[in-house]
């Protein structure tokens, strides 16, 4: 029955220890460094690939002209995409961990990119992981409570 007990409480609080370990690990930036999505001369295209660890925000900076797509490699599903001349400068949220690839349509020569990753979270699968291991051991706990002032 301690066991039961122990055990329980453990579970109730795993979320928060795990929390804490993605409060850490959240505020760590990683990006890509400045990358030409068209050759000097406008004839060959390029593309930028960057690995996203989990669910994050983006940012993104981009010069020069053109439509901007960002594809996740596997599903080839388009997650964000924005047609812009001039300086581009926005946030997008990355759907879930991955490789994802970023490339330009219809680039004008000198078209260059940054994407850096701002804030890290876990995915909302992982969340509701936590939410659900925290409920159920918090019931298993009130249930053991409402046992022993029974017995």
């Amino acid at each position: 029955m301690r066991f039961l007990k122990v055990l329980a409480v453990f579970f109730l609080l795993l979320p928060g220890i795990m929390e804490l370990g993605y409060a850490r690990y959240s505020d760590k930036i990683e990006g890509t460094q400045p990358s030409p999505l068209t050759s000097r001369l406008g004839d060959e295209v390029y593309f930028i690939s960057i690995f996203v660890p989990t669910s994050s925000l983006a940012e993104i900076k981009c010069v020069g002209e053109g439509d901007v797509v960002m594809m996740d490699r596997f599903s080839r599903k388009a997650v964000f995409y924005e047609e812009f001349s001039g300086k581009l400068a926005l946030r997008f949220q990355f759907p879930h961990e991955g490789d994802y690839i970023l490339y330009s349509e219809n680039p004008q020569m000198g078209t260059t990119c940054v994407v850096r990753l701002r804030k890290n979270a876990p995915s909302h699968a992982v969340q509701r992981g936590m939410y659900a291991v925290g409920i159920l051991s918090g019931l298993v706990l009130f249930g053991l409570l409402l046992w022993g002032k029974r017995t």
